[in-house]
């Protein structure tokens, strides 16, 4: 797996690039994008899990924003990604890329007032811990990828009560279970830059969608491996704590783990709970 770059290294390819331009999309107003399509979804709703600040390629900074369906029902679980690649195209410009990616960040809740291009991986850290619903609307292009353009907080949505108190009866399950099984073996023991209209001409549409499609391929192609050290969550209401890799099941994608401030054994542990730690 090829070193990722440093956030700091990014950080400088975004400032470089965006030559001031955070300034002005800071101040844009927040747009919900997407249309109603025959074959799209429509206000799916979704809860903000992860995001990721790399670089494709060409060496262009790109922002996704990842949340977990949890309507429509049928594709729970399926993973909705929003994403930004900060580069100027035919059709738009880097400011206009920002804008995109101001809109989304205020859609989620997000504050940019008066705030820095640095500020922006901790604002979007801060959402990320909050873990709000929001709403979405899919579109496919024909030969494209199917994009996610993100409505605004779901704030008139609630969870079914039922499914609430199962989610923690399974947690409180989990837990018990690591507790028995901590003597065990530990051998046994984680898109495309979306466009503003379905009819819009983009004529560099398809670079957009080869470089989603390798972003996507370097995420799909990365996988933990023995003694890398990772943030893992044991309850959803926990905080992320420091935890060794004592085994790596690919089949699977599960790891095995062990908590470094305490030696507790994690068993079974899907690649997406990891985080990188800070």
């Amino acid at each position: 797996m090829a070193k990722k770059p440093s956030a700091s290294r990014l950080m400088a390819k975004l400032k470089k690039k965006s030559k001031g331009a955070w300034k002005r999309s800071r101040e844009s107003a927040p747009a919900a994008k997407g249309s109603m399509l025959p074959d799209g979804i429509v206000r799916g709703v979704a809860k903000l899990s992860s995001y990721k600040f790399d670089e494709d390629k060409n060496g262009n900074p790109y922002f996704m924003l990842t949340g977990i369906v949890v309507e429509p029902s049928e594709l729970a679980g399926q993973r909705a990604t929003a994403s930004h690649f900060i580069k100027e195209t035919q059709s738009k410009t880097v400011e206009q890329k920002l804008d995109g990616l101001s809109s989304d960040v205020q859609l989620l809740g997000g504050d940019v007032d008066g705030t820095e291009i640095d500020d922006l991986p901790g604002i979007i850290e801060g959402l990320v811990a909050e873990g709000p619903h929001f709403f979405f609307n899919t579109w496919k292009p024909d030969n494209g990828q199917t994009m996610v353009f993100i409505q605004g907080l779901a704030d008139d949505w609630e969870p079914e009560e039922e499914d609430a108190d199962e989610e923690e009866e399974d947690d409180a399950d989990e837990d018990s279970e690591d507790e028995e099984d901590e003597d065990e073996d530990e051998g046994d023991a984680e898109e495309a830059d979306a466009e503003d209209e379905e009819d819009e001409e983009d004529e560099d549409g398809g670079e957009d969608e080869e470089d989603e499609e390798d972003a996507e391929e370097d995420e799909d192609d990365w996988e933990p491996a023995k003694g890398d050290i990772y943030l893992y969550k044991a309850s959803p209401r926990g905080k992320g704590k420091e935890c060794s890799v004592s085994s790596v099941n690919k089949t699977n994608q599960t790891v095995g783990l062990k908590r470094v401030e305490d030696s507790k054994v994690f068993k079974a542990v899907a690649w997406d709970k990891l985080e990188d730690p800070a």
